[in-house]
């Protein structure tokens, strides 16, 4: 669920999203912008300023879940949520994500926070940056991911605050499993009781 856009498999281009997105019940997939951005789906120069609180999965300052591409994109954020809980992305599978930055505030119950995206599968993360303060009451963290599974992280930086209180933290990424990290670097100030100075390989 998202302001402007359920779930997007077209274009969504040049759009701002103000406010605040709030559901009372335990509602998954949730985005200031869109819920879901799907595989055919492109997202390009927009930007939320927005609160995305609450319970669930799939959180994200922009989008839930995004499985296209989102480009030039930013998000001055304060998010929350259960698990998979981001700056631009709760999660993305695939796709890729371009020249995106953020700011403010993600925090997780459950894990896998992220300053720009809670969780990576797949997917490219490029020329992207995040100034965020993340926190996780269980689970990895990372400053500018919160999980990595394969895919590719290229070019990025995070700068900010990650803090979890049980799990994995890392400046850049909470643990990254498979895939690679290259001509990357962050200098957020981590803490924690398995706390990395960039991030943890699996």
């Amino acid at each position: 669920t998202g302001a402007l856009a359920g779930r997007n498999n077209g274009l969504i281009e040049n759009c701002h999203v103000t406010g605040r997105v709030h559901y009372k019940y335990y509602t998954d997939v949730r985005g200031a912008l869109a819920g879901e951005n799907g595989p055919a789906g492109i997202i390009r120069n927009c930007s939320a300023s927005a609160e995305v609180p609450g319970q669930g999965n799939y959180i994200g300052g922009l989008v839930g879940r995004t499985l296209g591409r989102i480009e030039d994109c930013h998000a001055e954020v304060d998010v929350a949520g259960h698990q998979r809980v981001g700056g631009i992305a709760g999660y993305q599978e695939g796709g890729s994500l371009v020249r995106c930055s953020t700011s403010g505030h993600v925090t997780a119950v459950l894990g896998d926070a992220g300053g720009l995206v809670g969780n990576v599968i797949n997917g490219v993360m490029t020329e992207s940056f995040a100034t965020t303060e993340v926190v996780s009451q269980s689970g990895a963290a990372g400053g500018l991911a919160g999980r990595g599974w394969e895919g590719r992280i290229r070019y990025c930086f995070a700068t900010g605050r990650v803090t979890t209180q049980d799990g994995p933290a890392g400046a850049l990424v909470g643990m990254q499993d498979g895939g690679a990290v290259d001509s990357c670097y962050g200098t957020s100030l981590v803490s924690g009781s398995d706390a990395a100075g960039l991030l943890h390989f699996a």
